[in-house]
């Protein structure tokens, strides 16, 4: 049995003045174009934080290395590329990252950490939140089983991803 190694891509996107509803339109339409790509797992965009900036994010991922070849390689895809001149003030910026490796991006390293050292990084972080989210939301809400691990895997996602995962690597950065 094959072992399937998902590819995270993050794309930015810089976007002219007053464009926004292209870009969401154009986002969407590559977005279901994606879907009919094999090991085509979704994708997430992340809006500008203030008004004066034009940069949205999309995060996307495929089950494995080779699918994402398939989709990036595309036609189609250059087509739909071809479609985002109309709003886009530079080219997109597109990074890719396997595995864990996308907790672990540090363009100033050339090399990256071992996936065992990776691993144990992510297990340090995952294990308190594993533990702590959920009888924290049992608490404060009246909830199914299946509500409750809705709502805390994305609590858990988003705090690994936006403030434990960044703070591990740089505490644990000698080490890695």
């Amino acid at each position: 049995m094959k072992k399937e190694n998902p590819v995270t891509v993050i794309a930015k996107h810089y976007l002219l003045p007053n464009k926004e509803e292209s870009f969401k339109d154009w986002i969407r339409g590559i977005g279901e174009v994606c879907t009919q790509y094999d090991g085509y797992l979704g994708t997430e965009i992340i809006q500008p934080t203030s008004s004066d900036n034009n940069e949205y994010i999309s995060i996307f991922r495929f089950n494995n290395y080779h699918n994402l070849r398939i989709w990036m390689e595309s036609t189609t895809r250059k087509e739909w590329l071809d479609k985002s001149k109309n709003f886009s003030s530079q080219e997109t910026d597109i990074h890719e990252y396997k595995g864990l490796g996308f907790w672990f991006s540090d363009s100033s390293k050339s090399k990256k950490p071992s996936l065992m050292k990776m691993s144990i990084v992510t297990y340090i972080g995952l294990l308190p939140l594993v533990l702590v989210v959920p009888d924290l939301l049992l608490k404060v809400a009246n909830l199914n089983n299946f509500q409750l691990n809705s709502i805390a895997t994305a609590i858990i996602v988003l705090l690994m991803s936006y403030v434990v995962m960044p703070l591990l690597t740089k505490l644990l950065a000698k080490w890695l």
